[in-house]
């Protein structure tokens, strides 16, 4: 669960973030408050995310938090 700016190229780079570690996105769901406001991106993967990966994903540009939610 992302919490970030909505703003041209986040979706991208937390995808090509993942990809680079050959982890496959499975479903996402995004909503923004308004245009260049704060969203929440919901994502879900076919693997799980070390804590290592997640520790950069939050470091993206962007980027205000990071949940990482296993179920």
């Amino acid at each position: 669960l992302f919490h970030t700016h909505d703003r041209p190229g986040v979706i991208g780079n937390i995808g090509t973030s993942l990809a680079k570690h050959s982890i496959n996105i499975s479903r996402m769901q995004f909503g923004r408050e308004k245009v260049e406001g704060k969203s929440l991106l919901l994502l879900s993967t076919d693997g799980s995310v070390s804590s290592e990966i997640t520790e950069q994903l939050r470091g993206l540009p962007h980027v205000i938090s990071l949940d990482s939610i296993e179920i």
